[in-house]
């Protein structure tokens, strides 16, 4: 049986749906009344995000090829969040779609090695002579944080590129705040080789060329690897120079929407074939304007479909 490959996986895919994930951050102050639980007991608040995130998914899964659950709207609402991830998820699968965690993991040592087992591993096996046990989190591609350094992302490199999962490196943010350090003017990794000591360049563009670095060893056939990139839609000009430096890889481009990202932005993330984007949305398709006599999930398929619309005009 061939080995998986994430990101020959998701390209076609997107050939046959669309570039857009369908974003789950399910926030119970935004969602419509019936999907709000009737009182704080772990089972109606799990029963309620279940309910509203199947819904969603019920009415997109012909135009997406994946969803990108929000690990945090489920966290904050303890075990009950958590069972319902684990419902939600199982029940994307059913139905074909392919799964983006963004749990934004980043650590050091054991630690990162035990992140990247709780999201990439399809089975976990607690010690050697004891059974594997199905991981209910388990998932396509995660979101990980370079920021504590190259070592901290290692074990999720290693167990990705084992397995034919996907990783997206967080290299420029869609936040305003971003600028703070991801745009600070450093020494490059490679400058002493190349006798630049006198050139600097952001951190964004560090990151960017030891993540296309890594991809060397991974490309699929649909000419990107298995390592992509975190890219704001609210960034043209950097979004621009940071596809020059990452032609190989996947960049998922948040921010369309709610954060006033452009889709102009994301023509500049295209490569040369208009490929290698993916444009997760999620308050945009969660909480849509409702017509008078429309109910939810038309609204939704039809936010959706607006969605779509805009992103094949530009592929």
């Amino acid at each position: 049986m061939p080995q998986p490959h994430f990101a020959d996986d998701i390209v076609s895919r997107i050939s046959q749906t669309s570039p857009v994930l369908l974003g789950l951050d399910p926030n119970f102050s935004l969602m419509p009344a019936q999907f709000q639980p009737q009182s704080a007991t772990p089972a109606e608040i799990q029963a309620a995000l279940t309910h509203f995130c199947i819904t969603v998914i019920d009415a997109t899964k012909h135009l997406v090829p994946a969803i990108k659950p929000q690990i945090a709207y489920f966290e904050q609402c303890g075990l009950a969040g958590m069972h319902a991830l684990a419902d939600v998820l199982e029940y994307a699968k059913k139905c074909n779609l392919l799964i983006v965690m963004d749990a934004k993991r980043g650590d050091i040592g054991s630690t990162s090695q035990a992140y990247s087992t709780a999201y990439l591993a399809d089975n976990i096996s607690v010690l050697p002579h004891l059974d594997a046990l199905k991981n209910p989190f388990s998932s396509d591609a995660v979101t990980v944080n370079p920021f504590l350094g190259d070592d901290a992302l290692q074990p999720f490199i290693s167990d990705a590129k084992n397995v034919g999962k996907g990783l997206f490196v967080l290299v420029k943010t869609s936040n305003p705040g971003s600028a703070f350090l991801q745009d600070k003017l450093v020494q490059p990794s490679n400058s002493a080789q190349n006798n630049q000591a006198n050139h600097l360049e952001t951190i964004s563009n560090n990151i960017a060329d030891w993540v296309e670095a890594e991809n060397t060893d991974c490309i699929g056939q649909s000419g990107f690897g298995l390592i992509g990139a975190v890219v704001g839609a609210t960034w043209p000009q950097q979004a621009l120079q940071l596809r020059k430096r990452m032609p190989h890889t996947l960049f998922l481009v948040p921010g369309i929407g709610a954060q006033g990202g452009s889709f102009e932005t994301v023509k500049a993330c295209l490569n040369h074939q208009k490929q290698g984007v993916l444009l997760p949305i999620s308050r945009g398709i969660l909480y849509p304007t409702i017509e008078q006599g429309a109910n939810y999930s038309d609204a939704v398929r039809k936010a959706t479909e607006g969605f779509v619309k805009e992103a094949r005009e530009i592929l």
